[in-house]
């Protein structure tokens, strides 16, 4: 059932990024918010409890760096690599995923946030949670 799972939050200003998550989570127990700014999701986030949030590397008003007093954030970019893996959980940030998101990770990485080691599992152990 969708959202049975709690929110997951997508902070983003890109349109095509929200569309290719939406795909990820239809048939998921996570549903999707998404706000464009940083500023949106700490208003949101102070109201709201959420499985966890998903952002892009840089933001209109600031970065993903903005969210960790609110959520550690996972965090996407083209550019995913060591240095970016590195900051992020160094600074206390839950995940880095890479663009194009491929739905097993992104699904991973959210069980994971959200702390639902058993929905994580199911996940690297299944073959259909790919989304064409």
């Amino acid at each position: 059932m969708p959202g049975s799972g709690g929110t997951v939050l997508l902070v983003s200003a890109e349109h095509e990024d929200w569309v290719q998550l939406c795909r990820v989570f239809e048939h998921s127990e996570w549903g999707l918010k998404r706000v464009h700014t940083c500023a949106d999701a700490v208003q949101f986030l102070d109201g709201n409890t959420v499985a966890a949030v998903i952002s892009a590397r840089e933001l209109p008003d600031g970065s993903w760096k903005d969210l960790l007093g609110h959520a550690p954030p996972i965090v996407y970019s083209h550019a995913a690599d060591e240095s970016l893996w590195a900051e992020v959980l160094n600074l206390g940030g839950a995940d880095v995923l890479a663009k194009p998101f491929a739905a097993k990770e992104v699904l991973w990485a959210v069980a994971m946030a959200a702390g639902d080691r058993c929905q994580a599992g199911a996940v690297v152990a299944s073959e259909g949670c790919t989304v064409s």
